[in-house]
């Protein structure tokens, strides 16, 4: 019989265990994955949506080293881009060429915005 499961990203691992077991599914911890949530806390689990009663359920928890691109960079100066990516987490940008000019605003980032990714994760930021 397949059966919903549970929704337990967000959750603390024994709270997320303890749900899914309550609703007849065996856990299995995975990995560490990039996330910006705090340790200890579920960053993804597999399957979610449907799967078979008594199914096995891998949750993985955050490393606590993740953050996101920040969404509400284009249009800004390189300098208040760069600040943002900072306030982030980010400790790798790089400036392209194209930011020279001093009436240049931001166009894109490599990752773009919105993106989940590590800290040490290299953004390119691009002006036009």
């Amino acid at each position: 019989m397949v059966t919903e499961v549970p929704d337990v990203v967000g959750m603390t691992m024994d709270e997320a265990r303890s749900t899914l077991e309550s609703r007849g599914f065996s856990v299995t911890n995975g990995a560490p994955v990039e996330s910006d949530k705090p340790t200890n806390i579920v960053a993804a689990q597999d399957p979610s949506g449907q799967a078979a009663g008594g199914a096995t359920i891998t949750i993985s928890p955050s490393n606590g080293q993740g953050t996101t691109v920040p969404a509400d960079l284009v249009g800004k100066s390189p300098t208040e881009a760069t600040a943002a990516l900072r306030s982030a987490g980010f400790t790798s940008i790089d400036i392209d060429n194209s930011c020279n000019p001093p009436s240049a605003v931001v166009a894109s980032t490599n990752p773009p915005p919105g993106t989940a990714t590590s800290k040490t994760t290299g953004i390119t930021v691009t002006c036009q």
